[in-house]
């Protein structure tokens, strides 16, 4: 038996409100992905993989860049298999529509 069901809600907020788990997020947590307009969550050690799997010498450059704290080199390398390794997204369109809010 199926207990899921979908609501869709309308409320007014009359005090300060905090939607948050506590957790940090870091450059290399997240990739924003323009063409799609999505935000995507990875596993780090699966991109590892693929890099790895990938070439050897693009991983000990994946490596040099992590050890030097160079994000956009790390980015960079990362993007060809951010995709493959996406453990979950949020829709930015989705997400912005106002109608998405309404029955």
């Amino acid at each position: 038996m199926d207990n899921n069901k979908k609501f869709y809600c309308s409320f007014e907020i009359i005090t300060p409100v905090h939607i948050g788990s506590g957790e940090d997020y870091y450059l290399t947590d997240y990739y924003f992905d323009d063409q799609d307009n999505k935000l995507i969550f990875y596993d780090k050690t699966k991109v590892s993989q693929l890099i790895c799997k990938q070439s050897k010498k693009e991983f000990a450059d994946f490596l040099k860049a992590a050890e030097a704290g160079d994000y956009f080199k790390l980015k960079r390398a990362m993007k060809p298999h951010i995709k493959s390794a996406a453990s979950e997204y949020i829709d930015i369109n989705r997400l912005c529509n106002r109608n998405h809010f309404s029955q």
